[in-house]
């Protein structure tokens, strides 16, 4: 799970093949307060929420094209911000149900640094990493 930056992002396309990249629904969120007038942030948080409340995957899917078409009425840039990022925003639907649940602003990490370090130094041809 990261923000959308563009080198990070390629990075893990590139190198950690079959891997999946979860976007970070907090900066995700913030990105989209940009694109709308302050007093409508609550209802837009909310809305887009219930993305991630689904019980499945394809729920999950579906109920992000509809809050995208239902938000794209008054804020066409959410709209295209969730359409572009659907793919980042449910990869955590990969996962089996019991997963899915992130405590809110808490800091979670799928694996230490230990285990990356040492899958990097593996998948690596060369140790680069020091």
């Amino acid at each position: 799970m990261a923000d959308h930056h563009s080198g990070p992002v390629a990075s893990i396309r590139k190198v950690m093949l079959g891997s999946s990249y979860r976007r970070c629904r907090v900066h995700f969120l913030r990105n989209c307060f940009a694109h709308i007038p302050k007093g409508a942030g609550e209802m837009v948080a909310a809305t887009i929420r219930t993305v991630f409340a689904q019980p499945s995957a394809e729920l999950a899917r579906t109920q992000l094209e509809t809050v995208a078409d239902m938000l794209g009425e008054q804020f066409l840039k959410v709209k295209e911000l969730l359409l572009a990022a659907k793919e980042d925003l449910t990869a955590f639907a990969v996962f089996p149900l019991q997963h899915w649940k992130i405590e809110p602003g808490a800091v979670h990490f799928d694996l230490t640094e230990t285990a990356v370090r040492d899958w990097v130094r593996q998948a690596l041809p060369v140790n680069v990493t020091g």
